[in-house]
């Protein structure tokens, strides 16, 4: 367990330290795309704010795979040293977010020039589900998981692997500003996209509950082991998995317009 002072300490190194890579690599994209007249300087901050997501989509996966190796084989009370550090470098990483998110919001056209109020107001307009998505997961999601939940940490790693498939989300948005979307690496990027969203978003509840089961369900029947589990836990993987499966069906119905509809009728799905 992570003292409160090292916490804060880890916290603002984090903060730091994202701050800095997203202000790096906004610069090496705006050196590399100084000829491409076509992307805005929102662009080129939405890329970078990209960018930055992607890495730390990896890290939090990494962290995830991590846990669940680790504590597998005893899914409700076995623990991984990470796991708890990970969640301050990831609510300092999701504070960062919000800022970089402002930041592009206001390089956009339609908002240079407007009042600080009417600003910030277009600004929770246009973003209110990430800013909820963010608030969430740094006041709720991770101290819920972390601080006062008396499970394993398996499960706190299952949730962190839905970030693996954040990558490949950004990557089409990269190859979208670029004009990408006819090529070959934009198609196959949407196919694995898909396909690591299924798996660490979607099948991935599923697996948690397997594996559950298949250690704390002998003796009695699956239905008695489920119900041993807090109901809230249940209400919300449910909250969680809901909007998943809904953006997943539309990942899939992307996939079938680019493979079996005809181009003109692609960019209706895409």
């Amino acid at each position: 367990m992570m003292l409160p002072e090292n916490q804060i300490v880890l916290w603002i190194y984090s903060f730091i330290i994202w701050s800095a890579m997203y202000i790096c690599i906004a610069f090496f994209i705006k050196i590399y795309t100084k000829s491409c007249t076509y992307l805005s300087d929102a662009d080129k901050a939405h890329m970078a704010e990209g960018c930055i997501s992607s890495v730390q989509g990896f890290v939090c996966g990494g962290a995830g795979i991590a846990a669940v190796i680790a504590a597998r084989h005893d899914v409700m009370n076995a623990k991984h040293w990470f796991v708890l550090p990970y969640s301050t470098i990831g609510s300092a990483y999701f504070i960062y977010d919000l800022a970089a998110m402002y930041y592009s919001h206001c390089l956009q056209k339609d908002s240079k020039g407007l009042p600080w109020v009417k600003h910030t107001k277009l600004y929770f307009q246009r973003s209110l589900l990430m800013i909820m998505h963010h608030i969430i997961l740094i006041f709720l999601l991770f101290p819920a998981l972390v601080y006062y939940s008396n499970m394993g940490d398996f499960f706190t790693g299952c949730f962190y692997l839905t970030e693996l498939s954040t990558p490949f989300v950004n990557m089409r948005v990269v190859l979208s500003k670029f004009g990408m979307k006819s090529s070959k690496m934009y198609i196959i990027n949407g196919v694995l996209m898909t396909v690591m969203f299924a798996l660490c978003r979607v099948i991935m509840f599923p697996f948690m509950y397997l594996t559950y089961l298949s250690q704390y369900s002998k003796g009695i029947s699956y239905l008695q082991a489920l119900s041993r589990v807090p109901w809230h836990c249940h209400i919300g993987s449910s909250l969680v998995l809901a909007p998943q499966i809904y953006w997943l069906f539309l990942m899939l119905r992307g996939v079938f317009a680019v493979f079996f509809l005809q181009p003109k009728y692609v960019a209706k799905y895409d």
